[in-house]
């Protein structure tokens, strides 16, 4: 009724001011829906603000600042950058008494890095979120004087202590396939979400030779029994993990952009008959089997 009103206004001025206003409104609306898609559109367009995990890369600045800071390291800096010690991959507030006790600890004893994992009880790992662990390793970071190297055990991939991330199955299960692009795709999965958390180093691949069926604890992490079996998967893994992701870890093996290592050596531990972990068992076939053996990674 308001607009029948105002069209039979004998005033036309009033009449247009009265039109005027829904237009000024129509425009006003299309102006600011454009303002949003242009908006929108724009955000998605954009880089992500999170940084992605790039390649492990120190130029000329690196390299001089590496020198110069070692140069002014004393010499209790030094040896405590030779220590990594246990922590946690569960959320801790900055505040709480927990991680201030980490974190002055870390600073009082100037440690070079962590081992990330999570609570065994009762022979239960009892898995956290990767977030926690990302928040774990970013606070370390950011209140350590000097960076720092995380590791991880990571034989099974992440899925081995945080959920929601993805698993593997025991490296024997690689061995029994004999598909070392499986073993080279699974170290390269595992190597580009553990640098996405904040770790550097992986704890794997276990290069013992599964060569006593009585060993209680190698058993199913070995690739096989074969020893040039176990050599193929090791170095197919280490391969997979390319330079853009993590140092997968071998102790034969190193360059300026990853640095690669095998959880345990090729001794003989795939030989004995206990738990190493909590005794010192003797190998028993190290001279026999290992003598005339070369191990390529």
């Amino acid at each position: 009724m308001h607009a029948v009103r105002c069209y039979l206004a004998p005033d036309l001025r009033r009449a247009s001011s009265c039109y005027r206003l829904p237009l000024m409104l129509r425009h006003t609306l299309l102006l600011l829906a454009f303002a949003v898609v242009t908006v929108l559109g724009a955000l998605s367009a954009s880089k992500p603000a999170f940084q992605k995990p790039g390649p492990v890369h120190l130029d000329k600045a690196g390299e001089k600042w590496a020198q110069r800071t070692l140069k002014k390291m004393s010499l209790e800096q030094k040896v405590g950058q030779m220590f990594i010690v246990w922590s946690h991959a569960q959320f801790l507030n900055v505040n709480s008494p927990e991680y201030i006790a980490l974190r002055d600890a870390m600073r009082k004893y100037h440690l070079g890095g962590f081992g990330l994992t999570v609570e065994y009880i009762d022979g239960f790992l009892y898995k956290n979120e990767p977030l926690e662990a990302a928040m774990v390793t970013n606070h370390l970071q950011k209140d350590s004087e000097f960076p720092l190297l995380f590791g991880a055990d990571f034989e099974r991939g992440l899925g081995m202590r945080l959920n929601e991330v993805t698993g593997f199955p025991h490296a024997m299960a690689f061995g029994a396939a004999g598909n070392v692009e499986f073993a080279r795709e699974s170290g390269r999965i595992t190597a580009m979400e553990a640098r996405a958390i904040g770790v550097q180093w992986n704890w794997f691949p276990d290069v013992d030779v599964n060569s006593n069926p009585d060993n209680p604890v190698i058993n199913t992490r070995s690739f096989g029994e074969d020893p040039t079996l176990v050599g193929q998967m090791a170095a197919a893994y280490i391969e997979g993990a390319p330079p853009p992701s993590i140092f997968p870890v071998t102790a034969t093996r190193m360059s300026t952009r990853t640095l690669r290592c095998p959880s345990y050596p090729p001794t003989a531990h795939g030989s004995i008959e206990l738990n190493f972990h909590r005794s010192r068992p003797r190998p028993k076939r190290e001279s026999t089997l290992y003598s005339s053996r070369t191990f390529r990674f």
